[in-house]
Parts: structure tokens; sequence; C-alpha cells
């Protein structure tokens, strides 16, 4: 058992099911859905063959058939690794994709897709479940495909599509398995609400072991019977890099990033200008001195370079707190304070920085 900490964000590499009616959330590789049982169909149609061309695809012969994808049976196959002579083939209802993790788990095998058109065992592109004699062949059939009726697949031959497969009547007694993706609208397997598909990225995650290594490491403890048990085992994971790319997506605009004060690794970036005049060193060093001392982290530009360079780079990098210190601003007596969130600027007299530091600092909306 795993729990996954994820991050929602259109850039996310994992696909998440979310109920947004009851609290079920899932990784789409382990995700489930509902599935309505099918009303028993008034009008059953015979099975009848069609022609249907160079129609191969899902969407190309519901386009040539004027049919729902619902409608249909998808094949897929797969290659087996390390078995040449070796396929699984799978049916799936044609709306539905193949969860190759749900896959092998379900066949125990290391599967990879494989394109069959060179495969004389299979009549790529009308592949259909009736009349299969495939040598070194597993099929398996998703549960979206449970009491099947009037619906249209494969004939096993070139060109022509079955319409009217009723898969209790053309095949019989058959079992199913879960080995398809979750679409967005399915029904919830908890609440059986709507469930919608985001992206997400997983910045942290926890893995209940139980006794699977303690076990095998013979690893025991005394409990308090003074039995020798495995103890049950679990770790977790944060993905320190992949949380800081969290926090900067949500925490951006054009000019870079805007770091939160919670996490950010310095509260004040000081940024002294002229720091080759004299007064603006003595200035700039006292005061950074004093925020070393009260424990405040500063990062401090010491460039030879010009005011427009060190300011876009301050707002590139995102401090919370950017401190100025000017031949100007000393003429005032003065350092100015920019609050890199929500664009503030404080002129406050510079034996009072420390204390405005601070309060800025304590600011729970930054």
């Amino acid at each position: 058992i795993s729990h996954e900490f994820m991050f929602l964000n259109s850039n996310g590499e994992d696909e998440l099911v979310i109920c947004d009616n009851c609290d079920y959330r899932a990784n789409q590789e382990v995700a489930e859905c509902f599935m309505e049982p099918k009303a028993t169909c008034d009008n059953p149609q015979p099975l009848s063959e069609v022609f249907t061309g160079e129609a191969k695809e899902i969407a190309q012969v519901c386009e040539a058939l004027k049919i729902d994808k619902k409608d249909t049976v998808k094949a897929v196959v797969y290659a087996v690794k390390g078995k040449e002579n070796d396929a699984i083939l799978c049916f799936t209802r044609g709306d539905k994709e193949i969860n190759e993790t749900k896959l092998r788990k379900v066949c125990q095998e290391e599967i990879y897709p494989y394109d069959a058109k060179d495969d004389i065992r299979f009549c790529a592109g009308n592949i259909g479940p009736i009349g299969l004699d495939i040598p070194n062949c597993k099929i398996y059939y998703d549960i979206s495909l449970k009491n099947a009726t009037n619906m249209c697949c494969g004939a096993n031959k070139s060109e022509y599509h079955f319409i009217g497969f009723d898969i209790n009547r053309d095949i019989g007694d058959i079992e199913f398995c879960d080995i398809s993706k979750v679409n967005s609208n399915d029904l919830c397997p908890k609440c059986h609400k709507t469930l919608r598909i985001s992206n997400g990225i997983e910045i942290g995650n926890i893995f209940q072991l139980g006794t699977k290594y303690t076990k095998s490491m013979g690893m025991t403890i005394q409990n308090e019977n003074g039995e020798n048990i495995n103890p049950i085992m679990g770790c977790y994971g944060i993905g320190v890099g992949r949380a800081l790319a969290c926090i900067i997506e949500n925490n951006n605009d054009k000019d870079g990033i805007k770091m939160p004060m919670a996490v950010s690794p310095f509260v004040v970036h000081m940024t002294p200008i002229r720091y080759d005049n004299e007064e603006v060193k003595t200035v700039a060093d006292k005061l950074y001195s004093e925020l070393e001392n009260n424990s405040i982290d500063t990062l401090f530009d010491d460039r030879n370079v010009s005011t427009g360079i060190k300011f876009s780079d301050a707002d590139l990098i995102g401090m919370p707190l950017r401190v100025v210190v000017s031949p100007r601003s000393i003429e005032n007596g003065e350092v100015e304070i920019k609050v890199r969130k929500t664009g503030e600027v404080f002129n406050c007299k510079i034996k009072d920085a420390i204390s405005k530091i601070k309060e800025l600092e304590n600011r729970e909306d930054l």
C-alpha cells in the first residue's frame, strides 16, 4: 500500500483520478471506476458482417458506420519480453484505453506495445473476439465489456467488421478483469458521482511495507509476551527538488520567482547601489552584520554591476524582501524595503530597518 502526496499542475507527469464529491483520489495507474450495470437490451441485433474497407482505427470505423466509440470493441496487442512468440491480446470498449500497469499485474508478464500488422496470426485493424484461435496468445477482456450488446467488433477478416455483437450470446462465459484507464466523467467507485482527471507532480510518498523486508532479513523483536515477531516496516520519501519546482510553479510572475517566506533560503536580498561608495559600503556592511546577528538570513549582492541588473536578478530569484542601500537613501537616513510578493515598498529609517524586516518576516501572507 502506498500514499502519494501530489501537487495538482497541468505540467505534472502523473495522471490523477479525483472525485470532488467524496474523498476518492487515485493515481491513474491503479484508479478504479464504477461500471453501471448494462440495461437489458430490448432490441438485440443479429450478428452480421459489414464492409468497412480501409477503416481500421476506432475513430475511422465509427465514422464509417456512424456509431459512437462506446458501441465498439477495441483490440490491443502486446508482446511479452523474453518470450519472442508469445502475445497478449486485450479487448476493451472503444472509448477506453488499456492501463498497462493494471495489465502487467493481471498477466504477470513484462509487456510492451506490439504492432501486429506483420504477424500472420492477427488480422491487424480488424481483430475481433469471435472465432479466435491464436497460438501462444493470452486473451483478456476488460470489465467495460461486461454484458456488452449491439456492439461493433473486428471480424478477423480484412476490410470487415461485425455489428450486432453480443458478448454473452456470441462468446459465452468469460472472465472479465479491470485493465482499462479511467475516463473523465466515469463514475466514482465509492459514491458513484462523476470523476475528473487532473495532472499532478508527486512530491512525497509513504509506503506501508508490512513485514516483507523484516521477514526476508530475519529481523525480529520481542513483543509484550516475550515472543519473537517480525516488526512492521514503513518508509517515506520527500522530493525536495520536486517540492521546490512546485513552489515555483505556484509562486511566480513575468519577472521571476516569488519565494514564500516559509521556504525561502534567504529572507533578505540586500542590493547596495554603488557599493564602491564608502558611505554606502559602511551602512550596508553594518546593516548586514545586524541582520546576521538577529538570525535573519541575508543574501548580499556586492557585485560591481548596474542597478538594473541587480534589481532584475533580485526579482528573478525572488527572495521575499529586497533591501536597497543607495547614496540617495542614505541622504534621507533611510533604506528601501520592497516586498517581492506584493510589490509593497517601505522607506524606513536605517535604525528601524531591523524591526521592520522582523515585522515583515512574521507576516502570514508572505
